[in-house]
């Protein structure tokens, strides 16, 4: 039945009805082709809203550059906001009213303008949300809008971006006169009124970090740019105001369409004024922003809603800006079209009305049939959707729903509000509101005012605190709408209140953990799983001079201030400590301490890392500055040994030239004699610079990495013999051996050649202070091995080894610690193996210690990284074995007499051997026996068998007359020598050689009083022969 008498009605009404709407209306729209029949083009000036053409205006850029305007027969003259004058705004609407232009762009200021009597009509709106934005300092106190009164805020005067900003301040209940306004963007204002398509680029050239507040947040939700012309225009030329709306929405369709194409053709028509913004960049960025704002593929371009333009103006005259309504049929150019085409069709209407009415009286009874049916058909489901409604109302435990009249009394309440609050439904059911607040809140009227502010603005959201039954208090989200009948009279609230607790006591140990990382003194920088920054705290924006605005979202290995591999997202995993080179974005480099900790998912996942960095430029200082200090002190405590390494080769030197000129002197030139004695000196000299330049190298600073690497390339295997043989004779001193085991081929590694031998020189020196120890004093040996390990093939592996007592276990976690030392008071200042792990690690190495395998004692290892292994450059044969034993732990003295003639006997003891037989042969060429001796020990034993009435079995040596000898010798010095002589055979003369420094005065005491001279080296020949002819005459002249 019901099917039956729709059919009859729509046979009777809606076909009658159709046929006269198509009689009327169905002629063709008027095209654009048709609007303009003149051949020559209008000319029409349009006013933008825009300082400078960018994306924001590129529709008409493009309507005018794909010749639509032309092609509709328009020459129009695209007009910016300045128009050539920078300290100037041209308004739009005014420029409009007064017919310098006949179209202009504006929003909310043309309703302003209409309210104070300029006929303008709106053509179309482009922007159907409003760009106005308030971006506000991070820093700033800024909590709530009331807050702006203790802040300074620059707004362009005379825009649409001043009126919303006075709407949304007057829509929360604040004076606009109460606020202080800045008369420039200068680096003093607190916050800035623009758009949200153009000021963030300013602020982020200034490098002012900020939060937007939007006016639309606070109920002022406007349109945006929206075409205009006047009234007069509209009614006078609506042929002409056709062709340019149609002409212009098709370039803001063909805009939104191929963006990238109208963006790079603004960038290179407008470029930049200012050489620090890119324009094609920022004509980018306006791209996706422009198409939300036109509702780009939701409407089509210009759409209007008359409806919303009417609540628009609604707006402004509740806050008071406005006072006159709006009727849309007369601001609006569509509706003043639809007006015009109304009047002509009146008399057709009043035609139709009659045949109208017949028809409809006779549906009319078969209408009241179908109506009451329908009518029961909703009361039922209009039931039934008030009980589900109330059923789905009291599930939402989570939520408190409250119904409240108008005077702010609770009328509903749900389960969920019952859960929150602690009240029953019969607790409040008729009470106000207040009873949900604090006593504080209840006493300051803020209940009555939030209901004031709901009422006047439809709809509000706050937080804060809330009150239980128990007067227990909670953080609550509360949204309050106010309920209005079709009349417009308010009818009561809706209150929704959500527990915030959990979340805003989260956010507060956020933001807490946030000021504490911004406090730290290291850099913290977290990245998720894709490698993205996702975070740095304060001090890593300074350290890198990078705020962290430009680093947001961007992957961490391009920002190229941290290694790459260090960096990598690919096979994210725990790193650990690692030294690194960093870089600022001014390209400085600095050393790092990277320190990575990854944060995993519930699956095991890595989905996030966080590396923390500390610049350790001060600490590399210090370290340099302590390992200069420590090189200074080696050097110290080695300087008896740098004396006799001077020393020596100075006295070879001076002994050769001299023995050379005697002879010269009393024969004839011996070629080949003299020409041993230049290599001798030649050979000397060299010994002596070599020494020299140890001493120089040493005592210079280092400077450190300046090129991200560890350092040159050197021979590892080199340094180890010369630290070895620098070593040797404090060994021999000591009877420890020394032994090296070093590889057939040349291995290099990267770093500073004198500070791995500073390192190689400290663990000898600790090697040979712990065998002093060892109460077992046969048989020390320390040994250095170097090799590759079969399974790092890459690495070099240095180890110093020894058979002393070695480090217990645990001492082995704090020896490379600053200022430990095992060592007794004033023997060591606890830096050398700190610094020497300092060293290593520098070369990208790992020093560690343990127990050696062979010897039984401590073995030290060094890991480096290899820079080359394989054979010397140009040797193509291995060089066989290098394993050498340096020095023997026991050395065997073989004793040696060698005389000449029959004069008096002298015995040369001088571990130097051509010092010891340059002596020699002098000393013979001039009538004298001489034997010779290499250390104390073979001398004693010579003495001993001369003067003991005892010759060697074959030889007929006499007694020994003199001695002449050195001191610092390994086996067997000549202080004890001298001690056993005085005491043994006080008879035998002895002359003492000895580059001892004239400041270690108590030791030359010491020697003098057992000896009979003491001569320094370098010593002369002629007055060996002085002093020694002087004391064999005075014992003949006693005799």
């Amino acid at each position: 039945m019901c099917r039956t008498v729709r059919r009859l009605i729509f046979a009777c009404v809606v076909m009658p009805f159709l046929g006269w709407a198509t009689a009327t209306y169905g002629q063709a729209p008027v095209t654009q082709d048709d609007a303009l029949e003149a051949t020559d083009e209008v000319p029409v000036a349009l006013r933008l809203q825009c300082d400078t053409p960018q994306f924001e205006c590129a529709g008409y850029y493009a309507a005018q550059w794909k010749g639509y305007y032309s092609g509709a027969g328009l020459n129009v003259d695209i007009r910016t906001g300045k128009n050539g004058e920078p300290d100037t705004f041209l308004s739009p609407t005014a420029e409009v009213a007064a017919g310098r232009a006949q179209f202009g762009v504006g929003s909310a200021d043309i309703l302003l303008a209409r309210d104070q009597g300029e006929d303008l009509v709106v053509l179309a709106s482009i922007f159907q949300t409003s760009p106005t934005t308030l971006y506000v300092r991070e820093d700033a106190q800024f909590r709530t809008l009331a807050d702006l009164r203790d802040l300074t805020v620059y707004r362009p005067p005379g825009s649409s971006h001043d009126i919303e900003f006075r709407a949304m301040l007057l829509a929360q209940g604040i004076d606009p006169t109460t606020v202080t306004y800045a008369s420039s963007m200068d680096d003093t204002v607190d916050a800035i009124m623009g758009s949200s398509l153009t000021l963030p680029f300013t602020l982020k050239q200034r490098g002012m970090r900020a939060i937007a507040v939007r006016p639309r947040d606070y109920g002022v939700n406007f349109y945006g740019a929206s075409l205009f012309t006047t009234e007069a225009l509209a009614t006078s030329q609506p042929e002409l105001v056709d062709a340019f709306i149609n002409a212009t929405l098709r370039g803001w369709d063909y805009a939104l369409r191929h963006p990238h194409e109208i963006a790079r053709g603004l960038a290179a028509a407008f470029p930049s004024p200012n050489p620090d913004i890119d324009a094609l960049a920022l004509n980018r960025a306006q791209i996706e922003p422009v198409r939300n704002l036109t509702g780009h593929s939701v409407v089509e371009p210009g759409h209007i809603n008359p409806e919303r333009w009417q609540r628009m103006n609604e707006t402004l005259i509740r806050l008071g800006m406005v006072s006159t309504p709006l009727d849309p049929a007369a601001f609006l150019y569509r509706e003043v079209r639809r007006q015009v085409a109304r009047d002509q069709t009146v008399r057709n209407v009043l035609l139709t009305i009659a045949g109208a009415l017949a028809v409809m009286a006779l549906a009319a009874g078969v209408g009241a049939i179908v109506m009451r049916e329908v009518l029961d058909r909703r009361a039922r489901a209009l039931a039934r959707s008030e009980e589900n409604y109330q059923l789905l109302v009291d599930n939402l435990r989570d939520y408190a729903i409250l119904g409240l009249g108008p005077d702010g009394r609770v009328t509903s309440w749900n389960r969920g509000a019952a859960r929150i609050t602690g009240f029953s439904r019969d607790e409040v059911i008729g009470r106000h509101v207040s009873i949900l607040f604090p006593a504080a809140d209840v006493k300051s009227g803020l209940p009555q005012r939030e209901i004031d502010q709901a009422a006047q603005f439809g709809r509000i959201e706050v937080e804060g605190m809330r009150a239980r039954r128990d007067n227990s208090t909670y953080w609550a989200n509360v949204v309050i709408s106010a309920l209005r009948g079709p009349s417009g009279m308010l009818l009561g609230f809706a209150l929704v209140i959500r527990d915030a607790s959990q979340r805003k006591a989260q956010e507060d140990r956020i933001r807490f953990q946030a000021a504490l990382l911004n406090r730290v003194r290291s850099a913290v920088i977290a990245i998720n799983a894709e490698g993205r920054v996702t975070y740095m705290n304060a001090y890593a924006e300074a350290l890198f001079l990078l705020p962290w605005r430009e680093a947001d979202n961007r992957p961490l290995v391009e920002l190229s201030i941290l290694p790459e591999e260090a960096v990598s997202p690919v096979g994210l995993r725990e790193r650990g400590e690692q030294e690194v080179t960093a870089h600022r974005r001014d390209g400085v480099a600095f050393p790092a301490l990277l320190l990575a900790s990854v944060t995993p998912d519930p699956a095991g996942m890595a989905q996030s890392a966080v590396y923390v960095i500390h610049d350790l430029t001060e600490r590399k200082k210090l370290e340099a500055t302590l390992q200069h200090s420590s090189n200074l002190a080696l050097l110290g405590r080695m300087s008896a040994s740098l004396v006799h390494e001077i020393s020596q080769p100075m006295n070879v030197i001076r002994l050769t030239a001299e023995g050379g000129l005697l002879r010269l002197a009393a024969n004839p030139i011996d070629t080949d004699d003299l020409a041993q004695r230049f290599r001798t000196v030649s050979e000397q000299a060299a010994r002596l610079f070599d020494t020299i330049d140890f001493m120089q190298t040493f005592s210079r600073r280092d400077a450190g990495r300046v090129d991200g690497t560890a350092g040159p390339p050197f021979d590892v295997g080199l340094s180890v013999r010369k630290a070895a043989e620098m070593m040797a004779e404090r060994f021999e001193a000591a009877g420890i051996g020394l032994e090296l085991d070093l590889p057939e081929a040349t291995c290099t590694a990267r770093g500073r050649t004198r500070q791995f031998e500073q390192v190689l020189l400290n663990l000898l020196g600790n090697a040979l202070h712990a065998l002093r120890l060892r109460a077992d004093q046969h048989d020390r040996l320390v040994r250095m091995r170097l090799t590759v390990p079969e399974t790092l093939p890459g690495d070099l592996c240095l180890s110093v080894e020894d058979n002393g007592p070695g480090v217990p276990q645990a001492l082995r976690d704090q020896v490379f610690e600053p200022f430990f030392t095992t060592k007794p008071a004033g023997q060591g200042t606890g830096l050398g193996l700190s610094i020497s792990l300092g060293i290593v690690r520098s070369m990208d190495g790992t020093m560690d210690i343990g127990e050696s395998d062979d010897l039984g004692g401590a073995a030290f290892v060094i890991m480096l990284p290899a820079d080359y292994i394989g054979p010397a450059a140009g040797d193509t044969t291995p060089t066989g074995s290098q394993d050498k034993l340096l020095v023997a732990p026991k050395a065997a003295a073989v004793p040696r007499i060698t005389t000449a003639r029959l004069g008096p006997h002298v015995l040369v003891v001088d571990d130097e051997e051509l010092a010891r037989r340059e002596v020699a042969d002098h000393l013979s060429a001039h009538g004298y026996r001489v034997s010779q001796a290499s250390g104390g020990i073979e001398a004693l034993e010579i003495v001993a068998r001369c003067n003991a009435d005892m010759p060697l079995s074959g030889d007929n040596s006499p007694q020994v007359d003199a001695v002449i000898t050195d001191i610092r010798m390994p086996r067997g010095n000549g202080k004890e020598l001298i001690a056993n002589l005085a005491e043994a055979y006080p008879q035998v003369f002895i002359i003492v050689m000895t580059g001892q420094p004239l400041h270690d005065r108590e030791d030359l005491e010491d020697i003098g009083s057992g000896a009979d001279h003491v001569l320094r080296k370098p010593v002369s020949l002629s007055e060996i022969d002085d002093r020694l002819g002087a004391l064999l005459s005075e014992a003949d002249h006693e005799e």
